[in-house]
């Protein structure tokens, strides 16, 4: 954990932590590498990804939160609110959540569900029978899928 009070220290500090936790910033997805590094207030799908890839990574929420209060990237109570119980229901499991929101994982080197489990590639591919909305581009992480 940081010690310094330097502001840029701090902050290189806290994604040093969250890069030995996670696996190297590089091999990040580029949306999330820009919300994290980039994006002055996370919105509601903002936060939604950083959870979904912070969990499937191994990233816990005590880990995020010094990061996040340093960045003040949440500001709003109840946002805060949102990405922490994002968290407690992606621990808690259930098919709703397990089957259906996936993330890379940096350090497998595969996208994977919350639950561990690998995501067969042929469901990312176009023509298959699922219709797939994508809702971020460049590298995916968070699918919904329609049956």
């Amino acid at each position: 954990m940081a010690t310094s009070t330097d502001p840029d220290q701090v902050l290189n500090s806290l994604i040093f932590d969250l890069e030995n936790i996670v696996g190297e910033r590089w091999r990040w997805p580029l949306d999330i590498l820009s919300i994290i590094l980039y994006k002055p207030i996370w919105k509601y799908l903002d936060r939604f990804k950083v959870a979904t890839f912070c969990f499937v990574n191994g990233c816990c929420l005590d880990a995020i939160m010094p990061y996040v209060h340093h960045t003040k990237q949440i500001t709003k109570h109840d946002s805060l609110d949102h990405f922490k119980s994002l968290f407690a229901v992606f621990e808690e499991g259930g098919s709703y959540y397990t089957n259906r929101y996936y993330a890379f994982n940096v350090t497998m080197d595969r996208y994977e569900y919350l639950d561990g489990r690998a995501v067969n590639p042929l469901l990312r591919a176009e023509g298959t029978q699922n219709t797939v909305f994508v809702v971020n581009f460049e590298p995916e992480i968070l699918f919904f899928t329609f049956f």
